[in-house]
């Protein structure tokens, strides 16, 4: 869902990282497979909320999900800039289905078996 805030907001899609995983602190990398990213109803358009799926470099099908959020930035350099939060993300109830279902719409839970 593009709105005039999230235009700017580049997509992290296709982007690589690396993450150290407990408990060995073994690094490994992945790359952001896809992403939904959705303003959160009740922050006046200062809070994008975002789920991403990411594929995992160290064995085969190694997927994993990332919830986490953007806000507009009110100190500094970062003042009206979109910065990522630090934090646990906290969000309606309403928001989390829509995401969620948007989801499972695109297959992201495809491969759990029932």
């Amino acid at each position: 869902m593009e709105t005039p805030l999230t235009e700017n907001l580049p997509s992290t899609k296709g982007k690589k990282g690396r993450v150290r995983m407990p408990p060995d602190g073994q690094v490994i990398t992945f790359v952001v497979e896809d992403e939904i990213q959705w303003m959160q109803r009740n922050s006046e358009g200062k809070k994008l909320l975002v789920f991403q799926k990411m594929k995992f470099d160290d064995r085969e099908n190694h997927i994993e999900l990332r919830f986490c959020y953007y806000v507009i930035g009110k100190k500094g350099g970062m003042k009206g800039k979109w910065v990522f939060g630090h934090f646990a993300p906290i969000a309606p109830i309403e928001d989390l289905h829509a995401i969620f279902l948007e989801a499972m719409n695109r297959g992201w839970f495809s491969t759990l078996s029932s």
